[in-house]
């Protein structure tokens, strides 16, 4: 479909050389009309969407092995044991500490993050967009 695209353009220019190539693509466009090249886009977007799930299921596959899975399930069943057995007022106030208490975890993590992408990139003339 794309080459009798191609071959439409071509010859459009061919015959009228004073033509744009986006006006001879417009004319030709709308020989096959709106869902023609929908389908192909569809399809193209599909398998992109399954290669890259693959690709980050690869990565959480790999991030979470046994250990850190059995520690982190640990750890949530610790943490709701001790939050089902505390006083109604002591909630509260753990509640209230949670939000500013992981928003500097994460901050700790982002700058921590940034700090090594900076390094990376100081030691490292190439840049990737998916890094091992």
């Amino acid at each position: 479909m794309v080459d009798h695209l191609a071959n439409g353009i071509e010859l459009r220019l061919t015959e009228n050389p004073g033509t744009t190539f986006k006006q001879a693509l417009l004319l030709e466009f709308r020989k096959f009309g709106v869902h023609s090249f929908a389908d192909v886009i569809e399809k193209r977007r599909k398998v992109m969407s399954i290669k890259y799930w693959k690709i980050i299921f690869g990565f959480f596959k790999s991030y979470f092995s046994f250990p850190k899975i059995l520690a982190t399930s640990s750890a949530i069943v610790v943490l709701a044991l001790l939050f089902w057995n505390m006083p109604t007022g002591s909630k509260a106030e753990i509640i209230n500490w949670i939000p500013p208490v992981l928003m500097s975890i994460l901050l700790c993590f982002l700058l921590r993050n940034k700090y090594q992408d900076r390094m990376t990139v100081a030691t490292n003339t190439k840049m990737w967009m998916l890094k091992d």
